[in-house]
């Protein structure tokens, strides 16, 4: 399991600061809209609000928008 860590540690996950609190809440709250409404109803469609998460971690991860284009082409 040793290897495992080793691969983790170099995954880039961003701090939540007072820089950045307000983009990671809003990723919150529309997790929970998402979840919510799933709850509802299995087959809601969530898509536009799984595009705002996105959009919201893009910001948090200060892409640009060459690189969010390779990540729009791959999904």
């Amino acid at each position: 399991m040793w290897w495992i860590k080793q691969f983790i540690e170099k995954l880039p996950i961003v701090k939540i600061d007072s820089k950045n609190q307000k983009t990671a809440d809003s990723i919150i709250a529309l997790v929970d809209k998402i979840l919510r409404a799933k709850a509802k109803d299995s087959t809601t469609n969530t898509s536009e609000l799984e595009s705002e998460i996105d959009n919201l971690v893009y910001k948090l991860y200060s892409l640009i928008n060459e690189e969010i284009a390779i990540i729009d082409e791959k999904n």
